[in-house]
């Protein structure tokens, strides 16, 4: 894999094309009393691209930082429209009475249809 970033504010940070790793650049210091980020919320939004080296699609991952009051940068998790957690899948057909995930009521099988 090779790593890059991309995004509004990309330029704030800095990649190891190796691992993957996200650091401020040394030159920015964050502060609530000054916003570097595009839009001034002092969230920090950009994105991780893994490029994979056999030349298949390359995958991305949103990241966020955000300034807390003592400067400090705190990853936020998950970012919006990113890695965020899938619903599993329902693994009982979904036409199963007994299935409690089922929005479908029981049909009673003495009941003509």
């Amino acid at each position: 894999m090779v790593y890059s970033l991309a995004g509004p504010d990309a330029f704030l940070f800095t990649v190891d094309a190796t691992t993957g790793t996200v650091a401020p650049q040394d030159w920015f210091v964050p502060s609530l009393d000054d916003a570097w980020d595009q839009n001034e919320d002092h969230v920090y939004e950009l994105t991780r691209v893994a490029t994979p080296e056999d030349g298949s699609a390359p995958v991305e991952q949103a990241l966020r930082f955000e300034t807390t009051a003592d400067g400090v940068l705190t990853e936020l998790d998950p970012a919006p429209g990113g890695d965020a957690p899938t619903e599993p899948t329902d693994p009982v057909a979904p036409t199963d009475p007994t299935d409690p995930t089922d929005p479908t009521e029981p049909v009673d099988p003495g009941t003509p249809t």
